[in-house]
């Protein structure tokens, strides 16, 4: 192994989560269709926008439940293109719906809405949420969501690791012990076996 070289050992989603992430993923599709078959349209070009619109919010849905369905599934596929394309296709929506001689309007929604896709698309997207474990030469890192801190722990200091419930205990040579959360994620039982194995790898090489 390089000095730069690392391993990541990711995190996949239980069932519970995986349908916090179908719901997240289906909302705006749903919004999509509702759109699409409230919007009035007498040309060609709007009817085929609506059309569009909705074939779009089918699809999402029919992946989005066919991705939950899916056992240990690491990655939500197209989370993040969803949303923005979504955002997009709301935005389009919009300004065929809008009519600059009436004040607030529904029109006003789906911009906003469209914004807070793309948003959060853009800036907080599924696929940079590597959850999981990533060990190298010098520490092991564990990070279990997007927006919670990444814990590291140095290599030289970790002696054994213990699963317990949903939880793994990082047990250190002083005999501190740090709990690590798994909670939302499918436990497996190598992953105690592959921590270890790869720490000691890499403290063997450290060493050496």
């Amino acid at each position: 192994m390089s000095e730069t070289e690392s391993v990541y050992l990711p995190l996949k989603p239980n069932r519970r989560r995986r349908f916090g992430l179908m719901v997240q993923a289906v909302t705006p599709a749903i919004l999509l269709i509702l759109t699409a078959l409230s919007a009035n349209s007498e040309t060609v070009g709007g009817m085929l926008l609506r059309i569009g619109t909705a074939a779009t919010g089918i699809v999402i849905i029919y992946g989005s439940v066919k991705d939950y369905k899916s056992p240990g599934s690491g990655k939500w596929m197209g989370l993040d293109t969803s949303m923005m394309f979504s955002g997009m296709l709301l935005i389009a929506q919009g300004a065929w719906m809008y009519k600059p001689e009436k004040g607030f309007q529904p029109a006003h929604l789906l911009f906003i809405g469209a914004l807070v896709m793309i948003f959060k698309g853009v800036m907080f997207p599924e696929s940079k949420a590597k959850t999981g474990f990533e060990i190298d030469r010098k520490k092991v890192a564990f990070k279990r969501s997007l927006f919670n801190r990444k814990i590291e722990i140095p290599l030289n200091e970790i002696n054994s690791f213990k699963l317990i419930g949903d939880k793994i205990n990082v047990i250190l040579h002083s005999g501190k012990q740090i709990t690590l959360n798994l909670n939302g994620f499918e436990l497996n039982p190598d992953l105690v076996n592959e921590l270890s194995t790869l720490v000691t790898e890499f403290q063997e090489e450290y060493k050496g």
